[in-house]
């Protein structure tokens, strides 16, 4: 079968095409082939990590509570070292700040918690890192760093604990004014079903009437 003129051009304009973009268009092919696939492996190794450290997450745990005190210490220790791109390692040395403290060993809790409060992503476990901090350091008369730590522009879900804990810091202060409203914006921001209710109205009440 012949080529008219037109077909004849088309076919000599594809390969000048081809001889001037074709290499580069295979080394594009190709190296899209291989970001694809270390993409699908790097999800793919995410996923067995987070795997790993969920299993070891539960069983350092079940040991927590079998009071396996090495053992979670251990385990711990792994999940930090080894696991760290994973929210088991922030969940993890929360339980070693927990060990510590009842260990009577404030110091390294609070180094646990100072940890999790500048390494954790999520929010949750950030947030509750950083309430306990705060109460450590309220505990440890430590006052002025207790507030600044609180000073954080979004805290979603736990207003009303940050408020509370200015409110203790305050009243531990001598600065009843300050404690009063804290405890009053508590009391506002207090989710639906939470049963500290009575208890902050109980603190408010401890500050005594306003003086006119």
């Amino acid at each position: 079968m012949t080529l008219n003129h037109a077909e004849e051009q088309q076919v000599e304009a594809l390969k000048t095409w081809w001889k001037n973009y074709g290499p580069s268009v295979v080394v594009g092919i190709v190296l899209g082939v291989a970001v694809l696939g270390g993409y699908k492996y790097w999800v793919y190794q995410k996923a067995v990590t987070g795997e790993e450290a969920s299993l070891l997450y539960a069983q350092t745990l079940l040991d927590f509570r079998a009071n396996k005190e090495p053992l979670v210490r251990t385990n711990a220790g792994r999940l930090i070292d080894e696991y760290a791109s994973t929210p088991y390692s922030d969940m993890a040395a929360l339980l070693l700040a927990k060990l510590d403290y009842q260990a009577g060993n404030k110091a390294e809790a609070r180094k646990h918690l100072q940890w999790v409060v500048e390494h954790a992503e999520d929010d949750g476990l950030q947030h509750t890192a950083r309430l306990r901090l705060g109460r450590l350091m309220l505990e440890l008369k430590d006052y002025d760093a207790a507030l600044k730590l609180l000073i954080i522009d979004e805290v979603p879900g736990f207003e009303s604990e940050y408020h509370e804990l200015r409110g203790d810091i305050y009243t531990a202060k001598g600065m009843t004014a300050q404690a009063r409203e804290a405890y009053q914006l508590a009391l506002q921001k207090l989710l639906p079903g939470s049963g500290i209710k009575n208890i902050l109205e109980m603190k408010l009440a401890n500050l005594g009437t306003e003086a006119s």
